[in-house]
């Protein structure tokens, strides 16, 4: 190890090379219930040269390699399964271009929503922004694992594959690639071609990977124009089955920017971040609380789409306070930079969060299902429900359960993870789609489907023969 060390050093620079145990443990754990896993060594490259060079480092020695771009980690994803170096890509954080015209940006690994929003901004312009992770997320972490995006009602951008141009990729044996439908083209960027002719656009390959087939060195993503008129409106209710009508004729028509179902926990804890009283706070707070974003051009068509939703028998309301705040203020914020939907993660302890994709008219069976499995368990109902958003035009929702335990709590904790487990897999006998195959989930997911798991296994050792990118994942 010392000599590997000491080879990284030599490349890479030795300031980039860390064994400090504080520095390992933070790559060690994160919100998952895998286990605790130190990695042998921490880099932080800066070019992609220095990625290659650790990449021919690693294979020298076979070890595995697992590429880390965000602070922000829940799933274990990047927790080492055995002997591993953590490629810290935080320190790539430049934007690269911002093409105001042709609407899109060129980003390292490193970029924040924060930063790059910030930017855009003052060009008028603007990305979609993920549901679940705050400001301070990686943009190509989050859009690279199929995050969900908070503009569910439309559909090419309701998932981050598909606001992607083109990604170039440093793949285990060091050469790059670029996924870019004319990625062949070198004058210009490799999704806007000079000529008719194009190729295949393999975005979608590495799309979810876990990095476990190469390393985003840049993302070139869409960029979107910030609206003339951006407002929120609110419809509270009860019980989900109130409300799927409503959906429906909303989404049927296309209405709203941002479709954000929050529980009534959730929302509690946008508006009381420390969480003080919450229990009695909370019951202030409908069950649920639908917010919309509605962007328009002109005060006549915000006032159109108003009268729709009047025909569509929407019982909304154009102002909402709770205890003195004003619900329009916070939330066009969080729709500009998400940070206090983020606050359902830091309650009552450890966040076990189970997302998954489900038909909006079979919502009420899967909480059904939850609430019977939390009855077991003795685990309060009211803290399980999340968020709801609807997708393709509510053809699919997104929606998530919750799940807490006191970590010092050494029976609870069992208990509630044989509740995440369990639920975990009732949620995919039943029909409910976990997309991101992390942890637990991996061997849930690729038993159920063993064709889509070989045909991952081939296309892993075409690119990695060797299977040093993040060998503990995509893998049964």
């Amino acid at each position: 190890m010392s000599q590997l060390r000491s080879e990284l050093a030599e490349k890479i620079g030795n300031g980039k090379v860390s064994d400090e145990v504080k520095f390992l443990e933070f790559f060690a754990s994160d919100d998952s219930i895998l286990p605790t896993q130190l990695p042998e060594l921490v880099v932080s490259p800066t070019t992609i040269k220095e990625i290659q060079d650790i990449l021919a480092i690693a294979t020298k020695y076979n070890l595995s390699i697992i590429p880390s771009s965000s602070s922000e980690k829940y799933y274990g994803a990047t927790i080492p399964t055995d002997k591993s170096i953590i490629i810290d890509l935080r320190k790539m954080n430049r934007i690269l271009d911002i093409n105001a015209e042709e609407r899109y940006v060129r980003i390292e690994p490193g970029v924040t929503y924060k930063q790059l929003q910030t930017e855009l901004k003052k060009l008028g312009l603007r990305i979609m922004v993920p549901l679940g992770f705050p400001s301070s997320a990686s943009v190509v972490s989050t859009y690279m694992e199929r995050v969900p995006l908070l503009s569910g009602p439309k559909i090419l951008l309701s998932e981050g594959w598909q606001c992607i141009l083109n990604m170039q990729i440093v793949i285990p044996n060091g050469m790059t690639v670029n996924t870019g439908s004319a990625s062949w083209c070198k004058d210009r960027p490799s999704f806007l071609p000079t000529s008719p002719i194009s190729g295949p656009d393999l975005s979608r390959v590495f799309s979810g990977s876990q990095g476990t087939l190469g390393i985003v060195s840049d993302l070139i993503i869409k960029a979107k124009y910030l609206p003339e008129i951006k407002r929120v409106v609110f419809i509270p209710f009860e019980k989900i089955e109130d409300i799927i009508d409503v959906i429906y004729q909303i989404q049927y028509y296309d209405k709203g920017r941002e479709f954000l179902g929050i529980s009534q926990k959730n929302l509690a804890l946008v508006l009381r971040e420390d969480g003080a009283d919450i229990d009695k706070f909370r019951k202030s707070i409908p069950p649920w609380l639908i917010v919309m974003g509605i962007e328009a051009d002109s005060e006549e068509k915000y006032q159109i789409d108003l009268a729709d939703l009047k025909d569509f028998g929407a019982p909304f309301q154009e102002d909402y306070s709770v205890n003195g705040k004003n619900l329009a203020e916070i939330f066009l914020k969080e729709f500009e930079l998400p940070d206090k939907l983020n606050n359902f993660r830091y309650f009552r302890g450890k966040c076990l969060h189970i997302p998954f994709y489900v038909n909006l008219n079979e919502i009420s069976n899967f909480n059904q299902i939850a609430e019977n499995l939390a009855k077991l368990y003795n685990y309060p109902l009211e803290d399980l429900y999340g968020y709801l958003m609807p997708v393709e035009q509510a053809h699919t929702c997104y929606y998530d359960f919750t799940i807490y335990y006191d970590r010092n709590d050494k029976e609870n904790s069992e208990q509630m993870k044989q509740l995440y487990l369990e639920l975990s897999e009732a949620i995919i006998d039943n029909g409910g789609i976990i997309d991101r195959p992390y942890g637990p989930w991996t061997k849930m997911i690729f038993s159920r489907n063993t064709a889509y798991y070989e045909f991952w296994r081939q296309v892993k050792q075409l690119i990695d023969p060797h299977e040093i990118m993040n060998p503990g994942r995509l893998k049964i």
